[in-house]
């Protein structure tokens, strides 16, 4: 059982791999602004995600598999 929780742990985004995985590969382009929101509906994530990109002074980068 605790391989498979390992090999699923690989797989996901998680506050404990959040700089390795993503704060630190965005830094070789720039300075990432990381801003780690927990708790939040996924209603509200999308409503502040549509202001923040509305007003085009943000980038969201994302990582890709």
């Amino acid at each position: 059982m605790e391989d498979a929780l390992d090999r699923l742990r690989e797989h996901l985004l998680l506050a404990d791999n959040l700089l390795e995985r993503v704060a630190r590969p965005a830094a070789e382009r720039g300075a990432p602004l990381v801003i780690v929101l927990d708790g939040m509906s996924t209603a509200a994530a999308c409503s502040l995600a549509e202001d923040i990109a509305a007003t085009r002074a943000w980038t969201e980068v994302v990582r890709h598999a």
